[in-house]
């Protein structure tokens, strides 16, 4: 039997036992809406700007680099700037 045929003998067996109409939609959807998954991604953004002396752009960045990659500047809780979430089905 198709599945809409199934819900409306449901419902009509409800109507004749005179159940509160309100139960009718929940135990349709119960019986034939399955659980969907989603995955649902947290982003949160940290930054800090970090004033550096250096003869170039490209070495100030890679003192910066190296300082974070050496764990000599660790961004924490006082550099939080945004949360972002992301639902894929």
């Amino acid at each position: 039997m198709p599945l809409s045929e199934a819900a409306f003998r449901i419902f009509d067996r409800n109507i004749m036992l005179n159940i509160d109409k309100s139960l009718y939609l929940p135990i349709i959807l119960c019986i034939f809406a399955p659980d969907m998954k989603y995955k649902v991604t947290i982003r949160e953004t940290l930054e800090r700007t970090v004033e550096v002396e250096a003869n170039s752009a490209q070495e100030a960045e890679l003192s910066v680099r190296q300082d974070y990659h050496n764990s000599t500047i660790v961004l924490n809780d006082g550099d939080y700037v945004d949360t972002c979430f992301e639902v894929q089905h």
